[in-house]
């Protein structure tokens, strides 16, 4: 892995770590299962348990996903967070 940003960083400042490995095969890419239920579509993510969509058309089914995964991060986040001392120092790690 390549670590970009190698300067020492002040604990004061909010700091971004960007992980590269060109084998990974994690990315913000999701896996989608879309099955047809009569006149609907209906998605689901594999990695995200609880992550559904649905739509008339299988494009719908799969914004309605995009959605649901979006929000579903968004909460694991905030709920992880609450969780987290006050004087505990966070950063950011991206992965690619």
């Amino acid at each position: 892995m390549t670590l970009v940003g190698k300067e020492p960083i002040p604990d004061d400042a909010e700091a971004t770590y960007i992980y590269r490995k060109p084998e990974a095969v994690v990315r913000n890419e999701f896996t989608a299962v879309i099955e047809r239920d009569e006149d609907w579509y209906v998605a689901h993510c594999l990695e995200i348990p609880g992550a559904h969509g649905q739509g008339k058309t299988r494009e719908d089914a799969l914004d309605n996903l995009a959605e649901a995964i979006l929000l579903h991060l968004e909460m694991r986040r905030d709920d992880g967070l609450r969780s987290v001392p006050q004087d505990a120092r966070r950063e950011v790690i991206v992965v690619q």
